[in-house]
């Protein structure tokens, strides 16, 4: 008697706690941004600015390796005649290098920040233009969640496809279908 008392209740609790547990479960849901990302034009523009900005800093980064090299090349040259420098010009030159040389390291560094800088802004609107999109098809979907799911984050193991919101969020933003 006392066990069948046992299992009744046990019973009982389970009634009573299964549908608590079935709204406790949360809908979650992925896209691949890595490849959303590929199809928007907004991206390919945002990406093509950010490569004349990273081209210009490399093109006068090269314009200064290259005046410092000539630099360099005719201090050698005339370090090998003899009486070629008097100590003061090869004092000069020297410390003439050696400015050049400091300077394409400020210069340097200086540009990864600036193009860092730059890049984010370019490519803020295009993120924000997804996660508002992300946000929306997500509400209407009733996802609590949703995760990157690219290969490049490499945190997915499984995803369920009937989870994925990569065409809804693609509809959303109005990108239309890649040709294959």
């Amino acid at each position: 008697m006392k066990k069948l008392m046992k299992i009744a209740v046990a019973a009982l609790m389970l009634v009573a706690v299964t549908p608590k547990i079935a709204q406790a479960q949360t809908k979650v849901a992925h896209i691949n941004l890595d490849s959303l990302l590929q199809i928007m034009p907004d991206y390919a523009k945002a990406r093509d600015s950010a490569v004349k900005i990273y081209d210009a800093l490399a093109d006068q980064m090269a314009k200064m390796q290259l005046d410092l090299n000539k630099d360099m090349s005719d201090y050698d040259s005339l370090s090998k005649i003899p009486g070629g420098m008097t100590p003061l010009i090869k004092r000069v030159r020297e410390a003439q290098i050696m400015q050049k040389q400091n300077n394409i390291e400020t210069f340097s560094e200086a540009a990864q920040q600036d193009f860092e800088m730059q890049r984010l802004k370019i490519f803020e609107p295009v993120y924000n233009k997804i996660l508002v999109a992300v946000k929306k098809v997500a509400l209407a979907k009733g996802y609590k969640y949703v995760i990157d799911s690219s290969k490049s984050k490499g945190t997915i193991l499984y995803a369920a496809p009937e989870d994925d919101i990569f065409d809804a969020v693609r509809v959303e933003l109005k990108v239309p279908i890649p040709p294959k």
